[in-house]
This record gives C-alpha cells, sequence and structure tokens, in this order.
C-alpha cells in the first residue's frame, strides 16, 4: 500500500475505534506504477489484456498511469476473490481522463461481479461498477444480493483530457447509495429498501478495471490511475480528505499561506493569532494539532525554516514571543530547582 493511503486507512481506523465505527479496509489497491499489481499487500495482482500501456500518473505523487487506446484492453483482477464479501459496505474509487467519448455505451472504470459473465450472455450481476455513461455521466451501479436488482445514481459530466476524481459508495446495511466527482457529492439514493444487512457472502467472481466484467464490451479509452476497492462504505469527509491528499502538494514547513515560499509574511497569522486556540495553518497553526493552537511550536517550524533558507530574523516584530520558549523556560526552572535544593543542602 502506499505510503499516503497507508496513512490515510491508519487515521481512518483509528478514528472508527474512536467513533464505533467500522474500519475502512482497502481489498485491492491498482497504482500502475509500470505494472498492474495489487500494492495493498493482499497480493491480488492484475492481468494486462490487449497491451495497455501506462502514461504520466493523474494525480499528485503518482508516477504513472494505466492508458487504454482501443477497445479490448482492460485489467483483469484475479477470479474468486474477497472483494466485496459479507461487507457491511463497498467504495470503488479510481482517477480517470477520457481520451474518447464517442458512441452511445457506457464505459466502465471498475466492476466487481458477483456472477459470471459468461454465464449471462455477458453482462453478469455487478455488485458495485462506476463507470461513464454518455446519457447519464459518471454512475455508480450497486446491488447487495447476488440475486437482487441494481440500483443506479448517476450525476457530473467529462470532457476529453480531463482529470476527474470518481468515487462510488454503496452502504448495504443502511440503504444508502452515493456519488462523488472531484470529492464532492453529486448524487444519492438513500433508504433502499432491498439493502438491510451486509453484501452477499459469496466470492466476487470476476473484477476488471477499464472495461466490463467480461472483458469484451464498454472499454474505457484513457488513462485510469489509483484504481482502489474498500470493504467499506467511505463517509463523505473520508472521500474528500483522500482526494485533497492526492491533489495538494504536501505543504511546506513554515509556510503559512502555501505560496510555497517560507517568508516574513507567514510569520503575520502567527503574530496575529497568538495563543490562540481553533486556528487552521492559514491562521498560523503549523502543526495541525487538533486543538488548533498557535504557540511555540508554530513559530519555532517558522523560524527554523526561514533561517535554513537564509532569511534573517532582523527587523521583524518578534515581541508577541518575548516569554522564553518552552525549552528556555525549562531549563531556568530547574535551574531555580536546582538552586534551592543546594541551598537546603548548605542548611541556608
Amino acid at each position: 500500500m502506499n505510503l499516503k493511503l497507508c496513512c490515510f486507512v491508519m487515521i481512518l481506523g483509528l478514528a472508527g475505534q474512536w467513533c464505533g465505527q467500522a474500519q475502512a479496509v482497502v481489498t485491492g489497491e491498482y497504482l500502475f506504477n509500470g505494472t498492474a499489481n495489487d500494492t495493498s499487500g493482499l497480493g491480488r495482482h492484475g492481468t494486462l489484456v490487449g497491451s495497455p500501456t501506462f502514461t504520466a500518473g493523474l494525480y499528485q505523487g503518482s508516477s504513472n498511469a494505466l492508458l487504454q487506446t482501443a477497445n479490448g484492453q482492460s485489467v483483469q483482477l484475479p477470479a474468486n476473490t474477497d472483494f466485496i464479501r459479507n461487507a457491511p459496505g463497498a467504495t470503488l474509487m479510481a482517477w480517470v481522463r477520457p481520451d474518447d467519448l464517442s458512441g452511445t455505451g457506457a464505459r466502465n472504470i471498475l466492476v466487481v461481479n458477483n456472477s459470471d459473465p459468461a454465464a449471462a450472455g455477458g453482462i453478469g450481476a455487478g455488485r458495485a461498477i462506476i463507470e461513464f455513461n454518455p446519457a447519464n455521466g459518471f454512475r455508480a451501479i450497486g446491488r447487495q444480493a447476488d440475486s437482487g436488482g441494481s440500483t443506479i445514481v448517476s450525476g457530473g459530466t467529462a470532457t476529453i483530457g480531463q482529470t476527474y476524481f470518481l468515487a462510488g459508495v454503496f452502504d448495504y446495511l443502511n440503504g444508502d447509495m452515493f456519488l462523488y466527482l472531484d470529492g464532492v457529492q453529486i448524487a444519492s439514493n438513500t433508504n433502499i429498501a432491498t439493502w438491510t444487512t451486509n453484501s452477499a457472502d459469496s466470492a466476487n467472481l470476476v473484477a476488471r478495471i477499464g472495461s466490463h466484467a467480461d472483458g469484451a464490451q464498454q472499454h474505457w479509452i484513457g488513462a485510469i490511475d489509483g484504481a482502489r476497492i474498500f470493504n467499506t462504505a467511505m463517509s463523505a469527509s473520508d472521500i474528500l480528505t483522500l482526494y485533497n491528499a492526492e491533489t495538494f502538494p504536501p505543504p511546506l514547513p513554515g509556510d503559512t499561506d502555501g505560496d510555497g515560499i517560507v517568508e516574513p509574511e507567514d510569520l503575520t497569522p502567527i503574530r496575529t493569532n497568538w495563543r490562540q486556540t481553533g486556528k487552521t495553518r492559514l491562521q498560523g497553526n503549523l502543526s495541525g494539532d487538533t486543538a488548533g493552537l498557535v504557540d511555540f511550536t508554530d513559530f519555532r517550524e517558522w523560524k527554523t525554516a526561514i533561517l535554513a533558507g537564509g532569511g534573517s530574523l532582523a527587523g521583524l516584530d518578534l515581541s508577541f514571543a518575548s516569554v522564553p520558549e518552552p525549552s528556555t523556560e525549562c531549563g531556568v526552572v530547574l535551574g531555580m530547582l536546582s538552586a534551592v535544593g543546594l541551598r537546603r543542602r548548605r542548611g541556608k
């Protein structure tokens, strides 16, 4: 699993323990860094079909993406796999760039099937699908039981050459389904009467990236990156957090305004909001602590960064931080305690 997603899932897992919610577990992750290997650690490696190639990554931190340029190309995932088996929910997501949207048929991005498409006339029953359909825009299609009917939500549109982050969320326990585009919910279907328990307790017979389950139709033409399957219905905040983490570069230490430069102006929000809580990075909380406290930790990060970059503190108003830093304060206190102890030993 890549480091960024690993940290995200770890944080999500801790939040789930605190709030009594299910932990999100990635059951398949395909980053396409020159291969179709599964980087979740579960070894569910994909097989390139029809000789697709690779292109530049579609999101921050990605080096490569899958590139499909013709019908017949896809990534076949291992059959009879527990991607979404007896799970309270599911989430499918991927970064995509369409290079061709001609025609009237759907173009599948990620499909997890619960039946053999060959035995069902080439389609099969999709337990979870994310795709683009020219008539409806982006779509998520899901079903809970192998024999149940499917539910569809759709919204948004696509432009050739534009990159999008798409996520479909299937909450089987609560009967809810959501579609997200670039971190924002664009469609939903709630209170689905037939969705009342975990998903079917059967393995997913077929799963594919870039085409329908049978590999013979509904091919995606363009790039796909960061395709992932979770066995949990992720929340709106989880989706947005991951989208933001992969869209924007990591913040530069000491840079409060996010312009990529550590400068005297970055000190202003720290000075303005000194010793105040509930503040964001833009308001001086560089450390990102949950209390939002602007204190010596934030001042020290800025000071270290500006000095390391060849800057100077000369002429800057630092009176707001006239109280010694914690390390200095501790030294003074320890020194006073030592002196008191010495006088006591001497009988003074």
